[in-house]
């Protein structure tokens, strides 16, 4: 969004902040398990005949559970404060990095130790990043920051491409400065086939996880984040204040309160109701099972509701 244009043009821009919190947390939590767990390669080893060989590997390597290790969170936002509670709830000790003074949760306030950055690549046996990409954030994890981790930690990142440099994740995958990784975010997307991260050695991927952008895909999550998209909008033409209002997050934008109507506004605000309507009346119809013919070029919304993209009638 240009945010200078929308400001010149009095124009409020909203959003919703956290629709998809708890989905990104239950992926980074899942990946985590599922690498300190060694659970990524066992499918293939047990169909391929070689269960002893890889339930000795697993005893041999000493899995650890969740109980008892320390996360670091990159980002302390409504993302980075639902990842903290489950990886809470599991036992782990939790401490986080965030120059921006986020306002943490009561639940978390007591548990969450605020550090430096230092301190927490050095001493977290997970690192879990939850920032966007901005300026300051581009290649915050980068090879000076991935040598001060621990050479059994695994690394989270569910923010954004760019914010962590894959060719010096590659390297630390590769030369086992760290344990493993899960990336679900790529500096393009889809990711160049020279990518490093696609490029390593078949041994280096046992504990790689990539995934295509889905952390915070859920029906449960959509549906939360629709509902407030409609919601800003009926309160906008109510006259009354935003849920979230993106002008709140100075490091963001500079939008001020009480901007006048006009009618770049009007046309913004009719453009988006109008999709977000034919977005709800897309997914209702698909819920009954009726025939339908619908206008989309999000195959994603397609596939989440459940039916063939190819199908679609455009």
């Amino acid at each position: 969004v240009d945010y200078d244009f929308c400001n010149q043009n009095n124009i409020k821009v909203c959003n919703v902040l956290g629709a998809s919190a708890r989905s990104v947390a239950e992926y980074c939590l899942f990946s985590a398990l599922a690498i300190s767990r060694r659970l990524i390669r066992t499918t293939d080893a047990i169909a391929s005949g070689n269960y002893a060989e890889i339930r000795g590997n697993i005893i041999k390597d000493r899995m650890h559970s969740l109980s008892g290790l320390t996360l670091g969170v990159i980002g302390f936002g409504s993302i980075g404060q639902e990842t903290a509670k489950m990886f809470g709830a599991m036992g782990c000790r939790i401490q986080y990095y965030d120059p921006s003074s986020p306002k943490v949760e009561q639940s978390l306030a007591s548990i969450a130790e605020e550090v430096g950055k230092e301190v927490l690549l050095r001493s977290s046996d997970i690192i879990s990043v939850h920032v966007p990409l901005l300026e300051p954030t581009f290649n915050l994890i980068s090879e000076q920051e991935l040598s001060m981790m621990k050479d059994t930690s695994i690394l989270l990142n569910a923010s954004r491409g760019g914010v962590v440099n894959e060719n010096a994740l590659a390297q630390a995958i590769q030369n086992k400065k760290i344990k493993g990784a899960a990336v679900d975010v790529f500096s393009s997307e889809p990711p160049e086939k020279s990518n490093p991260l696609l490029n390593l050695p078949n041994e280096c991927r046992e504990n790689l996880i990539l995934t295509p952008h889905i952390g915070g895909i859920t029906v449960q999550s959509w549906a939360e984040l629709f509902s407030r998209s409609w919601m800003n909008i009926q309160r906008f033409f109510d006259g009354e204040k935003f849920l979230i209002k993106a002008g709140e997050f100075k490091e963001m934008t500079g939008l001020n309160e009480g901007l006048a109507i006009k009618s770049t506004q009007v046309i913004t605000i009719v453009v988006t109701l109008i999709l977000v309507s034919t977005l709800f009346w897309f997914l209702n119809k698909t819920k009954t099972g009726k025939s339908m013919r619908a206008y989309s070029d999000n195959e994603d919304l397609a596939l989440l509701s459940g039916i063939d993209p190819k199908k679609i009638v455009m």
